[in-house]
């Protein structure tokens, strides 16, 4: 009951931003806002050790897996920054492992071998073809990375609100869909010898919106309540970034309005988390990335010098390959999901600690 008191004594706007500061849906009434709350600290689970994170932007084309471990959400301490250690980051191409293997044609029966120059034949989209797909995806993310949570962004059916659903657009939802089947079907036959499930990875459904309200939409300052003090938002320096890019972060509130971020800016909050370019006397961000020597190599894609690189000089600096700068945002994308994802649940922790603390000990402790 005094969590619930504490609730209801914030405003609506006050709510939304908590809401969003936990990643959850800011609208409907006070009551619908301060009941999501609640559910969402409810279902908070301590973890013993730090989870192991593979967050993926959903594509044909370009799947984007970023794999991420989270320390401080080990224990049940609380820290001022967020610690992330990234193992893996890359991107997939579905579509060119689909057509890589010979593919026996509708009309004739024989086998052809699928090339890049080869006009993609529409039937390697069918259930038949893409659920073998989706199992292999499921299968190398499992043995590959063995971890605790699977983000997986949520797609939608139609873009900018248009009438019209694309066909490409059906064919990732129906990827996504087969995903959640394949995982759903591990999870139910991993039975151990006395018939109890085993462990099997926490499949988490991420709305791609949120996160880039979170990131680029700006996330109102507090206005003195005891609660929204203690959330971490999107707190990044933009004054280190290219002007090209510090003038799309000027306009983030205008595109939040839009509810659609511009994909230049979700690449300059990563800038700004990897130092680039960072002028001394600026302090260092509030996310701390920790990259293995292959992840290593992908961040140094974002840096200007190697987006303006040749192929070749890109693959003589150590670079992974890029085919440009529009490439990144995919890369973007799965490592931003990650890690917001990460900041939700750190927030979370917070917030359930400080709404458990007596009023006399709040002030102390923010």
């Amino acid at each position: 009951m005094a969590v619930q008191r504490s609730l209801l004594a914030l405003k609506a706007s006050q709510l939304k931003h908590v809401a969003t500061c936990l990643g959850l849906a800011t609208t409907g009434p006070k009551a619908d806002l301060e009941s999501v709350i609640l559910r969402s600290i409810a279902e908070n689970t301590k973890l013993k050790k730090a989870p192991r994170i593979v967050s993926v932007d959903m594509g044909i084309k370009n799947l984007g897996v970023c794999v991420l471990e989270a320390p401080n959400l080990a224990g049940t301490q609380t820290q001022s920054h967020t610690s992330v250690k990234v193992l893996a980051w890359k991107k997939v191409d579905v579509l060119s492992q689909m057509t890589s293997s010979p593919v026996t044609t509708a009309v004739s029966g024989s086998e052809r071998k699928l090339t890049a120059n080869t006009p993609i034949d529409a039937s390697i989209f069918r259930p038949s073809s893409l659920s073998k797909a989706a199992l292999s995806i499921a299968q190398d993310l499992l043995d590959t990375y063995k971890p605790t949570h699977i983000l997986i962004e949520r797609q939608r059916f139609r873009s900018g609100s248009a009438s019209a659903v694309q066909e490409w657009t059906l064919r990732v939802n129906l990827l996504e869909s087969m995903l959640y089947a394949c995982f759903e079907t591990m999870r139910s036959n991993l039975p151990d010898a006395s018939g109890a499930q085993k462990t099997f990875p926490e499949t988490v459904e991420v709305n791609p919106a949120r996160v880039g309200r979170f990131w680029c939409g700006g996330v109102s300052e507090s206005e003195g309540t005891d609660v929204e003090p203690a959330l971490s938002g999107p707190h990044f320096n933009s004054s280190n970034l290219p002007k090209k890019q510090t003038a799309k972060l000027d306009k983030k509130e205008k595109l939040a309005k839009k509810d659609k971020i511009d994909k230049g800016a979700k690449i300059a909050v990563v800038r700004s988390w990897l130092d680039l370019d960072r002028a001394e006397d600026l302090p260092p961000p509030d996310v701390q990335l920790d990259f293995s020597d292959e992840a290593q190599q992908v961040a140094e894609t974002f840096s200007q010098t190697a987006i303006k690189m040749t192929k070749s000089e890109r693959k003589a600096a150590g670079a992974a390959e890029v085919k440009g700068p529009i490439k990144l945002d995919d890369l973007a994308d799965c490592l931003l999901q990650g890690v917001a994802w990460v900041r939700w649940e750190e927030n979370r922790r917070k917030l359930a600690a400080l709404l458990e603390t007596p009023e006399h000990e709040k002030d102390s402790e923010l």
